[in-house]
């Protein structure tokens, strides 16, 4: 009896250690995107609303050129004060390479949630065709995850040195992301 109550005691002790132990560790920190952080700027550019996703709060902006690109769109935006037509003035994040690379041939895509300085950044992997390209901007536009054009920024626009129109290439990127839609009158 004496015996049990000794091991029973050794274990209690070295539960109590080990939880200890355990409650001293840091908690994991959140992925980062660091590489993007010096490529994320808010640009401000007048548009016409081409669609709305509201399921996936995901507004597409036709621009000046008629180039049309998808915006994320958080809570704070009032969908239902906007319609299909509507010009409005948009601030927004745009879309940033994080890595850019030819296509294996297997049409994938992953999402993940990262941390850029105070705000959450998607971030999504494809593998996908690209539907255009910009060289003079760094650009390239490419099917995002949910059916949408997306227009991503290159960290290095020589990176599109001999892509083209329908080439298939691997994309990481940032989704980019409006902070503001102000209906014009």
């Amino acid at each position: 009896m004496k015996f049990n109550q000794i091991a029973l005691s050794a274990v209690c002790a070295s539960m109590l250690f080990a939880g200890s132990a355990f409650a001293q560790q840091p908690a994991p920190q959140p992925a980062q995107v660091i590489d993007a952080a010096g490529k994320i700027a808010a640009v401000t550019a007048s548009a016409t609303i081409a669609a709305i996703d509201v399921n996936n709060r995901i507004v597409t902006l036709k621009g000046a050129q008629g180039n049309e690109f998808a915006v994320d769109v958080g809570n704070h935006v009032n969908l239902a004060g906007l319609h299909i037509g509507d010009t409005v003035d948009a601030t927004y994040a745009r879309a940033v390479a994080l890595d850019f690379q030819k296509g294996d041939g297997i049409r994938m895509e992953a999402r993940t949630v990262a941390v850029d300085g105070d705000a959450a950044m998607k971030r999504t992997t494809i593998v996908t065709n690209v539907w255009a390209t910009n060289p003079a901007q760094g650009t390239v536009t490419v099917l995002g995850p949910y059916g949408h054009l997306s227009e991503v920024q290159l960290k290095d626009p020589a990176q599109l040195d001999g892509v083209k129109v329908g080439d298939q290439m691997k994309l990481t990127y940032t989704r980019a992301f409006a902070t503001a839609l102000v209906k014009k009158a």
